[in-house]
């Protein structure tokens, strides 16, 4: 059979821009994070209300990632509503930026991880008050326990009517309820002091039962509760968290992981903190708990920014994945990193994350590319050999990417052999189908008709189910 050139039918037909840069379907052109990562654990980011607005951000996300945590958007202050809630049915709701998140996640199968429901800061005060006023009196425990349970039933059943095919996989039910010296945070007014009103109420930490209590009566059979905090690798409260909160949770079948947030820093790198070998001694610990782990807002800083440290800095995060693979082995299911790249940080001064400010690849995250040989990278998409809806049950998950599409110059190859039969979809970011090719290995297909902007291709080989996903810019 002779190669062939299929022009793509668009309802729509606008004028393209005339320099055309493709991406490449290789494998190493094409494999992202969540492939280097695949046989280990998910790897994911965050998404903001802004981020989620961006193509170019989305397209990082579907090439990169194959977890997402809302970074604000899920947290009290942006959920729980003041007026009309009663202590028997707190109302909640979600804004246009958690929806636009949960939303592109459904539809492009994009796991979630929740965060968080009770946690002493981001949470409107009024909310432990005597009807819900910020000069209400502190309200009692037994009040606060009908608040508590009716939050945790209502977010969950928002989240999961909204959006019935969202993968929700994880939720951080606590969030930092532990002092540095180990024990309850102190009571008190001033959230961002530390002190905690969940403390004020309850007068210690008791209420962490209660919330993952009532958030296994609510959560989804297949949402996996966690306990979420950072420096959690320092002695005193690594210990704490260990032995007087996860461990009871877990004897009493009420939490499923320990969340280690992992706000990490290189300093000048002759001095980072913590050392690779006293994060590796924390993850050994909570492992040794029986329990799940996920790293969920990992980050590294360097002083003051200096880009000259950003070696350093690779190494570094080189060292904590080395420490998280060897001494968590099958205990660690997600490692998240909290931003995409650094403008974007939380911590952005100090340039914390694996992209810079242009989008570009830093040296932290090629060195945690090499860190796994190529022979071992599997499919993102279908993480340890398991998909949320799995392209074909009856097809093996290739140990490493074969690419079925390469684009250059506005043109998509097709690699099959020529007898292999291809159908191929093309959509926009917001999933809307702009073109379909029924086609064979060694054909040619046209993009010229298509205006700029990010695609998806989505290829499947008809024989065999095997199939492949990428993203594509056509400028």
């Amino acid at each position: 059979m002779g190669k062939r050139i299929v022009s793509a039918a668009v309802s729509a037909v606008m004028a393209c821009c005339a320099a055309v840069i493709s991406p490449v379907f290789g494998q190493s052109a094409t494999a992202g994070l969540k492939d280097v990562y695949a046989n280990h654990f998910r790897l994911g980011s965050i998404l903001n209300g802004s981020t989620v607005n961006s193509a170019a951000m989305k397209q990082v996300v579907l090439k990169e990632f194959n977890s997402i945590t809302p970074e604000n958007e899920l947290k009290p202050d942006q959920t729980i509503v003041q007026s009309g809630s009663t202590n028997d049915n707190v109302k909640v709701q979600l804004g246009n930026g958690a929806k636009a998140i949960l939303k592109f996640c459904e539809d492009n199968n994009i796991p979630v991880r929740g965060h968080t429901l009770v946690w002493h800061s981001q949470t409107p005060g009024w909310f432990f008050r005597e009807n819900f006023s910020a000069n209400g009196a502190v309200v009692t425990p037994a009040v606060m326990d009908k608040r508590m349970e009716s939050y945790i039933k209502n977010m969950f059943a928002l989240i999961t009517s909204s959006y019935p095919k969202l993968k929700l996989y994880a939720y951080d039910v606590v969030n930092e309820a532990a002092s540095e010296s180990g024990g309850p945070r102190t009571a008190g007014t001033d959230a961002g002091g530390g002190q905690s009103m969940w403390v004020q109420v309850y007068k210690d930490n008791s209420f962490i039962e209660k919330a993952f209590t009532y958030a296994r009566k609510y959560a989804p059979a297949t949402t996996k509760l966690f306990y979420n905090d950072y420096n959690e690798y320092i002695q005193a409260k690594r210990d704490y968290i260990a032995n007087s909160i996860v461990k009871p949770l877990k004897q009493k079948g009420l939490i499923d992981g320990m969340g280690m947030q992992s706000h990490l820093d290189v300093r000048t790198g002759s001095d980072p903190y913590p050392s690779a070998a006293l994060y590796g001694q924390a993850v050994t610990i909570y492992k040794n708990l029986g329990v799940e782990i996920h790293v969920t807002e990992l980050d590294a800083t360097v002083n003051d920014g200096n880009e000259s440290y950003f070696p350093a800095q690779a190494t570094y995060y080189k060292n904590i994945m080395n420490e998280i693979l060897s001494k968590g082995g099958d205990a660690v299911k997600a490692v998240v990193v909290w931003g995409i790249q650094d403008d974007q940080s939380w911590r952005k001064a100090r340039k914390p994350l694996l992209f810079n400010a242009s989008g570009q690849k830093k040296a932290a995250y090629n060195e945690l590319v090499k860190l796994i040989p190529e022979s071992n990278w599997g499919d993102g998409n279908n993480p340890g050999g398991g998909s949320p809806t799995p392209i074909a049950a009856s097809v093996k998950s290739p140990a490493r990417i074969t690419p079925l599409v390469t684009v250059r110059d506005r043109t998509v190859n097709i690699l099959s052999t020529a007898d292999a039969k291809v159908s191929i979809k093309l959509a926009d970011m917001r999933g809307k189908t702009v073109a379909t090719f029924n086609t064979h290995g060694g054909d040619k297909l046209s993009l010229q008709k298509l205006p700029a902007g990010a695609y998806m291709i989505d290829a499947k080989r008809t024989q065999d189910g095997y199939r492949m996903t990428s993203s594509v810019i056509l400028r």
